[in-house]
């Protein structure tokens, strides 16, 4: 996986600027970085683990229970594995209460 898209700021630069500081917190971001600036259309544990390597962050002690957490309590995940896709509701979370810039324009 690309996590340096042409024209796109590398994932790292990217989470670092939102600083997220809770497991869930830290995956809607790869999430939100996967969906926006990679284009993909849906993404399953494998992709949000490779994500975590990528900015060198332990992954959530229990991955599947952090996106049920975020799909069912905070309706920012919607779909099922290897199919997620962040919601209108996790996009706003990332573009405008996390730190940084907003998302893509």
């Amino acid at each position: 996986m690309n996590f340096r898209p042409t024209g796109e700021k590398p994932l790292k630069d990217f989470f670092a600027e939102k600083a997220p500081k809770t497991d869930g917190d830290q995956t809607i971001v790869v999430m939100y970085y996967m969906q926006h600036m990679m284009s993909m259309t849906g993404m399953g544990y494998g992709h949000i683990r490779t994500a975590f390597r990528d900015v060198s962050k332990p992954l959530p002690a229990d991955l599947r229970s952090t996106v049920r957490h975020l799909k069912s309590r905070k309706a920012y995940v919607t779909g099922e594995p290897d199919s997620f896709q962040v919601t209108t509701q996790g996009e706003n979370f990332v573009e405008h209460d996390m730190g940084g810039q907003g998302g893509p324009e």
